[in-house]
């Protein structure tokens, strides 16, 4: 018998190495991408475009370019990719492709142009189901949303996308930001510090907690506060750096009973004085409390109050401090029902309730400037309150009313709602007089009712007003929301009530 050649071994050699690797063809013989359809035609600069096709291979292979730019993205698979228009495409028409391990797909055409101007400033639209957390507005305006896929979003003050972060899991408390820009974020027990471009400054994991209760909130003084679960730490201060400076797990210790969602609130002990005390609050389902700890860790003083969860009105106690210290909170006392509760800040007494009828659930309350208080309740009216604890007034129309803000220059009282359970949402602005201003209906979208469903947050010159959206009964193969963000100093053209 003829021994093999050298040739036939080379050869031989090789079939077995395709084998092995569960192919018996040649590498070379691979695809190359291909896009089969685009989910629009025409997209504004950072807008949610979704690309289908065959052949994408893995996402850290892969890069997708809009008009010549590198193009964000969120979600990679073989047949479908979710990117974002780049602040850096050129406008009007432009192509896109994916390139992949493969090669480069073909082109598809796209149209891009500029976000509209008008009162609605802009809205981005999240590849999640819902955004429940309160924006975060930077000091340099950069707005930060944190969503239900755990996608942390930053953006430009008009609107321009400029980066993504991903969390394991969703949003656990609502970002923060700090003065030098940095973004804090937390998903079940880790806090992440990200910087300029969201890179990933630090992170910092509490192994033993379950997930994260409150925060991450930058204090006064710069460093980052965030309340674990029992099981856990408690609450926690963490450097700039991400150095943990002290934790306290309560006396009794703190937890919550399926909530999540709340910030870390900051006040002085004594009016007038600086901010030196965080309040954090917790439904415990049967011993419900507020506590009080100082700047180093020492806690002050805890209170028992009522129950703190309300399925339609409050996801999870947000305590609120007055200009003079005072704390309010909004919780179920009994029989009596839901009333909204004021404490002295230094040792926690009962300054004085009120107990407004109806009041079948509360929001958590907000305080304006000049100390008077808005909440929201019995699904339905929207009350403000003196700091003296007497009714100042109400108003209602029959709709339901949610998530009343003040904004820092105590020009107007910013609430969501809808018509009615089922029908879409709408946003509206009230004087601090109670009279309406104006109305912006949501509408449907993506086959359901959109509402409002985060906290609003005021830029810090009440110019602009951001929130975040959900869609009840929208397309579960697409699912998507909106971060929004409302001129406030514009009106809209039919006016809903006279100046």
């Amino acid at each position: 018998m003829r021994r093999p050649t050298a040739t036939l071994l080379v050869l031989l050699c090789s079939v077995a190495i395709a084998l092995a690797a569960g192919d018996v063809h040649s590498m070379n013989t691979a695809s190359a991408p291909s896009i089969t359809s685009l989910s629009a035609s025409t997209l504004a600069r950072s807008g949610r475009l979704v690309i289908h096709g065959i052949g994408f291979g893995r996402r850290d292979s892969g890069t997708v370019r809009i008009g010549g730019a590198t193009a964000p993205v969120t979600r990679w698979s073989d047949t479908s990719i979710t990117a974002y228009v780049p602040e850096a495409a050129p406008l009007g028409p432009v192509r896109v492709h994916v390139a992949a391990e493969t090669g480069s797909s073909n082109a598809m055409p796209l149209v891009v142009t500029l976000r509209p101007d008008g009162q609605l400033a802009w809205r981005f639209q999240a590849d999640a189901l819902y955004i429940l957390q309160r924006p975060a507005v930077g000091p340099d305006g950069t707005i930060v949303a944190h969503d239900s896929s755990g996608f942390v979003y930053a953006l430009q003050p008009d609107g321009g996308l400029k980066w993504i972060f991903q969390t394991p899991a969703f949003a656990y408390g609502p970002p923060s930001v700090g003065p030098d820009g940095t973004v804090y974020v937390a998903s079940i027990n880790t806090v992440y510090a990200l910087g300029p471009g969201g890179t990933l400054k630090w992170r910092f994991t509490d192994a033993t907690s379950q997930g994260v209760m409150a925060g991450p909130t930058v204090g006064p003084d710069g460093n980052v506060y965030v309340a674990m679960d029992a099981a856990g730490r408690g609450v926690v201060a963490l450097s700039p750096t991400g150095q943990l400076l002290w934790n306290n797990p309560g006396t009794p210790s703190i937890s919550e009973y399926g909530g999540i969602g709340a910030e870390i609130v900051f006040g002085p002990s004594t009016a007038g004085a600086p901010a030196d005390q965080l309040y954090v609050a917790f439904d415990r389902q049967t011993d419900p409390r507020l506590w009080a700890f100082d700047l180093t860790g020492v806690q002050r003083w805890v209170v028992a109050t009522g129950g703190q969860t309300d399925p339609f009105m409050q996801f999870q106690a947000q305590p609120a401090v007055g200009p003079d210290g005072t704390v309010y909170m909004t919780s179920l006392a009994g029989d009596t029902g839901w009333g909204l509760f004021a404490y002295h800040p230094r040792r926690g007494a009962l300054a004085w309730t009120l107990f407004p009828d109806p009041a079948n659930g509360m929001s958590a309350p907000d305080v304006g400037p000049d100390g008077v208080i808005y909440l929201a309740r019995s699904l339905a009216y929207l009350q403000a309150v003196d700091p003296s604890g007497t009714a100042r007034w109400q108003v209602s129309d029959g709709t339901i009313v949610d998530y009343p803000v003040v904004s820092p220059t105590n020009a107007i009282v910013f609430a969501g709602g809808r018509p009615d359970f089922g029908l879409p949402g709408f946003v509206r602005a009230y004087r601090v007089s109670g009279r309406l201003l104006w109305q912006i209906d949501l509408g449907q979208e993506n086959g359901g009712s959109q509402i409002m469903y985060s906290r609003p947050r005021f830029a810090p010159d009440g110019s602009t007003v951001y929130f975040g959206t959900t869609i009840l009964g929208g397309d579960p193969d697409d699912p998507y929301c909106y971060l929004y963000a409302v001129d406030t100093s514009r009106r809209p053209r039919e006016r809903l009530a006279p100046d």
